[in-house]
């Protein structure tokens, strides 16, 4: 007679190798683990309102995409800032824009300072509106082709995933553009 599930289990259980930490090593023959699977929306860029009211912060790399960000929301009446001990209780929107960095130390560099600018901001992330604009390939580089930008670009989904929680008030945005946008 074979032995019950119960006792196969206990049987098992006893064979199973523990790691230094002591817990029961994965056996990938029979073990699983659930897969999680993000999959990125399609859609059109929206534009900017007619009127802008409040301060907008531009982080990231001074680039043609961030001066046409800042030329384009001061054209409709932001006070555009660079700096974050600029910001008053105006601001309203942070825009960073060190994921379309192609060099990797500088997108580096660039990402870890827009970190570095939430930190500073943290007492009023509530109400505001973040958005990391990167240039992975329009699926933050989960379809598996090469892209123009530094892979540490999709690190921003990361971070405002645990940020969301966080502050239930914050708007935070990924924004992933194709590799051949024009800017």
């Amino acid at each position: 007679m074979p032995p019950s599930p119960a006792a196969a289990g206990s049987a098992k259980a006893a064979e199973v190798a523990t790691n230094t930490s002591g817990h029961p090593e994965a056996d990938p023959a029979t073990d699983t683990a659930p897969i999680y699977a993000m999959t990125a929306t399609a859609t059109t860029a929206p534009g900017l309102p007619d009127a802008l009211d409040g301060q907008l912060l531009v982080t990231g790399p001074d680039t043609e995409l961030s001066q046409a960000i800042r030329n384009s929301a001061g054209d409709r009446g932001a006070q555009v800032i660079v700096n974050a001990d600029e910001a008053g209780d105006q601001l309203r929107w942070v825009i960073d824009t060190s994921g379309c960095e192609t060099e990797d130390e500088r997108a580096r560099t660039a990402f870890f300072d827009f970190v570095a600018t939430l930190r500073r901001l943290e007492p009023r992330l509530d109400g505001l509106q973040v958005i990391s604009l990167s240039q992975l390939g329009g699926r933050f580089g989960r379809d598996g082709q090469d892209a123009p930008a530094s892979a540490i670009a999709g690190a921003a989904n990361g971070l405002f995933n645990c940020l969301r929680k966080e502050y239930p008030g914050l708007i935070a945005r990924a924004v992933d553009f194709e590799t051949n946008a024009p800017f």
